[in-house]
Parts: C-alpha cells; structure tokens; sequence
C-alpha cells in the first residue's frame, strides 16, 4: 500500500488466479488509465509463463480494474490490508489541482556564486501533465549536504539534505575541525540562500498567474506562510513522499539529521527563514547543543547581548576585538563558546 499514488494507476498481476488486476488512482489521468489498460491487455495476449503458469491461452486470463476508494477485497488481500494511511491519498481532497507536472530545482554554490538549477526529465511532454517525473535518487544521489527546490503546483517544498559524518578518528585533527566549521558555515549561507530564493521564486509564480487570469486582485502573504514548507532528509513527510513514484526509506539519513536537531514537525518557508536569521540569544542557549537552527558555531559571541557578552568574557565587545585572534579563542573556549 505504500507505494500507492493516487495519481497514476498500478497493475497488480495475480498468477494464481489468472487475474491482471489495475488499481486505479482517483486523480489518474484518462491518459494515465489509457496507457495502463494497453498494457495489462500486452500482459495479457502474451500470457508469460512466468506470471500464469497454469494457463494455456490468454482467454482463461481475466482483467478487472480496482478504483482507489471502492477497492475489492481481492485487491486488499493481495497487498496486505486495508492500510491507506500508509501513502497520501487525494480521495479526501476534491479540490486539490492535480493536472500539473512538478519542477524540480537543485541549488548549488559553484565558484563562489549561488546558483539554481532545474532538473528536466525525459519522462516530460507538452500533451499531458506528468504526474511523477522526478525520482527519490535525484536527491539521494546528489552530492550531500544539498538542496533541492520541488514545485508542487500548489505549494512548494524545500528538501534539505544531511550533513554526511565523519569517522570518529578521523576529525580529531584540530585542522579537520576547522574545515568541518567551515564547510557548516557555507551549509548555514547555502541554507538562507535557498529559502530566501524559494520566496523570490512563489512570489514570481504567483504574480504571473495573476496576470495569466487578468485578476490583478489578491495578495500574497510577505511572509511566506503560504509558500510551502521546509523537509529534511530521512525525514520526509508522506504528502512530499507522494510526489515521488516509489520510495524507501534511509534510517541512517534520518539519524543524522535527529542528532543534529531536526524533526518531522513541518515549518513554513517563511517561518524558517525568520529563524536562522535570528541575531539574538541567550547565553545558555548558546552553550546548549544542538545550537540554534542558523547560529554559526565558529563565531557564537556574535549572538551574545552587550550584556551577556560583558558578563561571558569580562569585556565589551570593543575591547575583546583588540585582543589577538588566539588569545580570543582561548576565551571562548574556556566558557564553551568554540
């Protein structure tokens, strides 16, 4: 069951009985229901003996069509229950728009500049919309920590990755350390890069098609509320899973991303951005780990009150940044600051 998509239309073939069942979505395109039935009939006139060993000829092969929603029991028998919580359906969702095929965004930091890319895919056409043209190794694959932008013709999704762990033994090197705070900083500016593009990017959409239906009327929420909403890797929710055609789940991706912090919980675009912008905190927030999304671990003291930073490190900020960069390290590390 969960690999259903209410979407597209499935063929499960039953070789006991000599049944090709097609399990129909309820938002399946008449395109979609063509294609699948031609090819539960192609099943069906070469009568494999790997799929109907018992049969002799094609007419004792049988093919009948399950609705999502009215499903027979013979359907349910054959895929393990009654278990539709497992995958997204749309069958409670009258209203939800569907004839639209999703875009796909990778963003990239090469040579120092910012950059988003669109994926295209091969499965793409100007005739029909294409329900599922991207799959769940188009973000798996890419080179980690990354970010992927999925235009979901309603709302929006930005995929986060995950920051791939080192061997214990290996990043006990200070250089090591010093690289690995590095490369997290870029990963923090990549991260306020592709949400504050993502808004750009919703905003755009959304005025265009304000002009394309010649409205001029309504407006967006600034603070990109509506926009859609951030995802981590390991972590997916089954409505950004349902844009997927199949899925498998990665328990080590989403340990990574629970240790550093991360939940299933959704957050706006908006929202998160608002976050890791934040300047302030408290000094015991800052000793806490995990930190904060979007405080920079290499420069903690930046978040710090004029008076927590004078109670911290017994100085004003001017006279601590006269002090040499060692002697300033040396401080924050004697009170957990580095």
């Amino acid at each position: 069951m969960a690999q259903l998509r209410s979407r597209t239309c499935f063929i499960l073939i039953h070789g006991v009985l000599q049944e090709i069942r097609i399990w129909t979505g309820c938002k399946a395109t008449d395109n979609t229901q063509k294609i699948t039935k031609n090819a539960a009939e192609k099943i069906k006139e070469q009568c494999s003996k790997e799929f109907f060993s018992s049969a002799t000829n094609s007419d004792e092969i049988s093919i009948k069509i399950d609705y999502e929603g009215s499903e027979s029991d013979e359907f349910f028998d054959a895929v393990g229950g009654k278990k539709r919580e497992e995958y997204f359906s749309l069958l409670e969702l009258e209203d939800h728009i569907t004839d639209f095929t999703p875009r796909l965004f990778h963003f990239s930091r090469t040579d120092g500049a910012f950059k988003a890319v669109e994926l295209f895919s091969q499965l793409r056409t100007r005739e029909h919309a294409t329900p599922y043209p991207f799959s769940q190794l188009d973000l798996y694959g890419a080179r980690q920590p990354t970010i992927f932008l999925l235009d979901a013709g309603e709302k929006l999704w930005l995929w986060m990755g995950w920051w791939p762990k080192e061997d214990s033994d290996s990043s006990e090197d200070s250089d090591n350390e010093l690289v690995n705070r590095a490369g997290e900083t870029r990963w923090l500016g990549e991260r306020r890069a592709a949400l504050a593009t993502a808004l750009g990017y919703w905003k755009a959409k959304k005025e265009a098609q304000r002009e394309e239906d010649e409205s001029g009327s309504g407006s967006d929420d600034e603070s990109g509320s509506d926009a859609g909403n951030v995802v981590w890797a390991g972590l997916e929710p089954l409505e950004f899973i349902s844009h997927f055609p199949d899925w498998t789940a990665h328990p080590h991706v989403e340990e990574i991303n629970r240790m550093d912090g991360r939940s299933e919980e959704l957050v706006s675009i908006g929202q998160y951005l608002s976050q890791i912008t934040q300047r302030e905190y408290p000094l015991e927030t800052l000793l806490a780990r995990p930190l904060p999304e979007g405080v920079d671990p290499t420069r903690l003291e930046l978040y710090l009150s004029p008076e927590d930073f004078e109670e911290a490190l017994g100085m004003g900020r001017s006279d601590f940044h006269e002090l040499p960069f060692w002697k300033q390290t040396k401080l924050k590390k004697e009170i957990g600051l580095f």
